[in-house]
């Protein structure tokens, strides 16, 4: 690189019949082209001639991300930001301003003031670099306040009444009397009630034989949650937990669509005199928003019950059944409520986190919980105890150890399985803390159709068994911090997270927990951070796709060291973009402070299948196999619908059992009809969903006649597919073909018609869908 105003060797060299040494020269600056994009340029020459340049550098204060870019060279699509959307436009005088401290430029902005005296042009040069750093700090400081987020519960009117046939699912163990309380407060009430009770014997016989000869469920009530029993083998898992993955296969497997509700007791706090009770019982409250991702028609919400389950509180449950527009409700002494997100901005005026002693990082030689360490070392922790399975041995660790060192932080490596409580004890022991973070996790995703205990068990013994182990063996410490990484999925729920999102939302209802027992916790619901080696890719993309964005890392680590300094008990920390959310998931209550309603239906506005009706059959297959083209488009990214070929299958385009659900959601959401976990793969391409919806959403007598000349196209080309030469039934086919001419003869002579062209389409059509079966 000649460093130069105007470069001269470069030229030369270009000029030269063979480069010096095959060495690659550029300029840096040219005369009246100095800028930064000039310079920029120049490195790129470099980067196309082969030379290894570090981008990162020049991207350190805008909020750039790297993107994946194709995989495969002959997808050509364009992937580049256009000029006009990555330039911000600069249309105010405040903007501007801060553009011109942004650069340093003390010139131009003296020019911009008009301070033409040499004292006002040395005083802005020498306050530009405090502003800049004011104003940057400010940014941040509202981007993470526009992320942060909580809960609060509103007073919710339960103003329904119990109809019809309820099924109440009972546990045989702990919490059935509470389950029968209320099985006889809906039968009280006027509802039929049907009891199956979750004994040992084979769950789906038992509700077979409740449905014997009855009329058609109305609603079911699961009472399963609250058995907190541990299963056999599996530890981690809850009996009742359990219960409830295998109660929604059952009712799948038996066609039950009515609407599920799940009970709980203690699980949530609705208030500062309202404490949680029961954190295990909230892993049903993030098993509830996964369920309503993947079987959005048969989810109804869930219920938590009161300290004492008087008649008054059983009426109250009983209303909150036949509630429509809430799905997460508490039931107290004092009413009814109704849970919420909403915004969170920073108080002011808070002390900043300084950790001090040993701080211990479970997960600590992960992405995660390097980040944290990083971030904890450079506010002056003394010690850092990086746990996790394999400990130093762990990919990364020597570097991160230097890092680490080198801002005067003392690290321990300990190889441990968190899950381990005896194990952990140790660790503890060896150094006790003075500050707990557990970032350890792990996935192993499974639509809750084929969710397994063992894949349950993997993922809930590292959230929820590893946190009751990090507890346990810290709550005589005094410690200032005990931080439990959590994950937005438990609000927004995400398919395929049936057994990830109930563990983090322990790990929310634990914190509150230990706030009620004298002992500090902050739990922070993250989204997905940004960076390699964070989380899952898949999560992260799916999360993407619903308008959830990415966490820059420094961003959040800021995000951490607020709720640490204002103590905070929760906090959802996630970069929504409202406008993709509205329109990804399901209409829940939760949202309702965030989300605006929707506008109301115009009554004079046509349904889909009216608006079907009304076109011909050729625009109704068009319109429906476009609306099909475009929703799988969505969901696959896919910048066009014309990127999904009518005839080629979905499995073969990229569709696997979450992405296939999500098409499922969206489609069923835009037709407004009910539509099977499996549609997708049921009518494998966009062309045969399309005539599947067609035939959902229109009565066979709103189609149109058929046309006989088709049907005889369609006999013709299945003719000329078969051939006659070697085919088994060619002499019954050509059979049946004379029988077809001879009775058609038959009918024009007997004056059922003069000639072909003067029969109906209907007639001709009916008598060869009699010959050949053709509907």
């Amino acid at each position: 690189v000649e460093v130069s105003p105007h470069p001269v060797l470069t030229a030369a060299i270009e000029e030269s019949v063979e480069p010096v040494g095959g060495t690659v020269v550029v300029g840096s600056l040219r005369r009246d082209d100095g800028d930064l994009d000039r310079f920029l340029l120049s490195a790129g020459e470099l980067h196309v001639r082969g030379i290894d340049i570090d981008w990162s550098t020049c991207f350190t204060d805008t909020g750039a991300r790297r993107i994946d870019l194709p995989t495969y060279p002959f997808q050509h699509q364009r992937y580049w930001v256009d000029e006009a959307e990555a330039t911000p436009q600069v249309g105010t005088l405040d903007a501007r301003f801060w553009e011109m401290v942004e650069r340093g430029d003390a010139g131009e902005l003296a020019d911009a003031l008009e301070a033409s005296d040499e004292r006002q042009r040395v005083s802005l040069e020498s306050v530009l670099p405090l502003l800049s750093s004011w104003h940057r700090e400010a940014h941040k400081l509202s981007t993470v306040d526009s992320w942060r987020y909580r809960t609060v519960w509103r007073p919710a009117e339960a103003a329904g009444s119990a109809a019809g046939t309820w099924m109440v699912v009972l546990p045989a163990g702990p919490g059935r009397e509470h389950g029968e309380r209320v099985a006889n407060g809906l039968a009280e009430r006027g509802a039929r009630v049907l009891r199956v009770v979750a004994d040992g014997t084979p769950l789906a016989n038992r509700v077979a034989a409740a449905l014997d000869g009855s009329a058609e469920v109305a609603g079911v009530l699961s009472a399963l949650g609250l058995d907190e029993r541990s299963s056999p083998g599996s530890a981690a898992v809850p009996v009742g937990f359990a219960a409830t993955v295998s109660l929604l296969v059952v009712l799948d497997e038996a066609g039950i669509t009515a609407p599920l509700w799940c009970l709980t007791q203690g699980a949530v706090s609705v208030g500062s005199s309202d404490p949680v009770t029961s954190p295990l019982q909230a892993l049903a409250w993030g098993l509830g928003p996964v369920v309503a991702a993947e079987w959005p028609s048969r989810w109804g919400g869930l219920v938590d019950l009161p300290e004492t389950l008087d008649e008054r509180a059983v009426e109250r449950v009983v209303r909150a059944l036949a509630a429509t527009e809430e799905d997460e409700l508490a039931v107290r002494s004092s009413g009814v409520f109704a849970r919420r997100l909403v915004r969170a901005p920073a108080p002011a005026g808070a002390r900043e986190f300084v950790p001090g002693g040993t701080v211990l990082i479970t997960g600590g030689t992960g992405a995660l919980g390097g980040h944290v360490a990083r971030w904890l070392a450079d506010r002056g922790a003394e010690h850092l105890v990086l746990l996790s399975r394999r400990g130093g041995d762990a990919s990364g660790a020597a570097g991160l150890e230097a890092e680490l060192t080198s801002l005067g932080t003392r690290v321990t490596f300990a190889a441990c399985d968190v899950a381990d409580r005896d194990a952990l004890a140790e660790v503890v022991a060896a150094d006790p803390p003075a500050a707990v973070v557990h970032a350890a996790g792990t996935l192993d995703d499974g639509m809750l159709g084929s969710l397994t205990l063992e894949q349950m068990d993997r993922v809930l013994r590292v959230k929820v068994t590893g946190a009751l182990n990090l507890h346990e063996v810290t709550r005589d410490l005094e410690l200032s911090a005990f931080v439990l990484f959590s994950s937005v999925a438990v609000l927004l729920g995400l398919a395929g997270q049936g057994n990830y999102a109930p563990g983090n939302a322990f790990l929310d209802a634990l914190a509150s927990w230990r706030r009620a027992q004298g002992h500090t916790a902050t739990s922070i619901a993250w989204s997905h951070w940004s960076g390699d080696g964070i989380g899952g890719a898949a999560v992260a993309e799916r999360l993407i796709q619903r308008g959830v964005d990415f966490l820059d890392p420094e961003l959040a680590l800021t995000a951490l060291g607020q709720a640490l300094a204002h103590d905070e008990t929760f906090l959802a920390v996630c970069d929504l973009h409202w406008e993709e959310v509205a329109g990804q998931f399901r209409s829940s209550g939760l949202l309702a402070e965030l989300i605006p309603a929707p506008p109301a239906a115009d009554p004079d506005e046509p349904d889909l299948a009216g608006q079907l009706a009304g076109l011909a059959e050729p625009e109704r297959e068009e319109k429906l196999l476009d609306l099909v083209r475009a929703h799988a488009a969505s969901v696959l990214r896919q910048r066009t619908p014309e990127a999904i070929e009518p005839e080629r299958g979905f499995l073969e385009l990229g569709f696997e059992s979450i992405t296939a659900v999500e098409l499922r959601n969206r489609l069923a959401r835009a037709t407004g009809i009910a539509l099977p976990p499996t549609v997708v793969f049921d009518h494998p391409n966009a062309t045969a969903l399309s005539r599947y919806l067609r035939s959902r959403l229109l009565p066979p007598d709103a189609a149109e006649p058929v046309s006989v000349t088709a049907e005889l196209d369609r006999v013709e080309a299945a003719l000329a597919a078969t051939g006659a030469a070697g085919v088994p039934d060619a002499a019954e086919i050509t059979a049946r073909l004379q029988r077809l001419l001879t009775g058609w003869r038959d009918r024009v002579s007997a004056g059922d018609s003069t000639d072909l062209d003067a029969a109906s389409d209907a007639e001709l059509a009916d008598f060869i869908g009699k010959e050949f079966g053709i509907s």
